[in-house]
């Protein structure tokens, strides 16, 4: 089956069009409530790597895949919680009216690497279960197509956490606002 999927992955890189190249630099400040002491926020970051984007196209749709860095931190900055995930953009739905876009998007991802963790979030969120490496997501843009190569925009990026204590479903949001580029590859 991993052989299937990475012959059919690397079939639609070669025959694929309009291939992009995204990235995101913000501040990652947005989160739910904690146990942490004076929260601040940290440089979130991700690179993207997608398909079938054609800006010329006034609704549009497009596939990625997503390498993200998120996370907060405390004390006035002193200490930082930072994730490492992987992930797919499984559908972008973005509509252009005279070079100004606004996307929409929704994002699974899997967190392979944590850095600074409070013991609140190591009992509650990370390793109480599998299904905790896990986030879901959302997130929109709105910018500008400067040329048909390349895009700028503002970005929010949410990413949700769900773990559960006492048989009671809890969600833990972190996310950001930022700026956001994108080029498309000519072909």
């Amino acid at each position: 089956m991993q052989r299937l999927l990475v012959f059919c992955l690397l079939a639609l890189c070669i025959n694929a069009h309009a291939v992009f190249l995204a990235g995101y630099v913000g501040d990652s400040r947005i989160q739910s409530s904690n146990d942490i002491y004076k929260p601040a926020g940290i440089v979130g970051l991700s690179l993207d790597a997608g398909f079938f984007n054609e800006p010329e196209n006034i609704v549009d749709y497009k596939l990625s895949f997503v390498l993200k860095r998120f996370g907060y931190s405390h004390h006035d900055g002193d200490e930082t919680v930072s994730l490492w995930s992987i992930g797919i953009k499984p559908l972008t739905w973005s509509v252009t009216f005279y070079d100004v876009s606004l996307e929409l998007y929704g994002s699974f991802n899997y967190i392979f690497s944590t850095n600074g963790n409070t013991e609140y979030f190591e009992s509650k969120l990370y390793r109480k279960t599998n299904a905790d490496s896990y986030t879901y997501g959302y997130g929109y843009r709105l910018g500008y197509n400067i040329n048909p190569q390349f895009f700028v925009a503002l970005q929010m990026d949410m990413q949700f956490m769900k773990w559960r204590s006492n048989h009671v479903a809890n969600n833990e949001y972190i996310g950001g606002v930022g700026l956001s580029f994108q080029w498309n590859l000519p072909l």
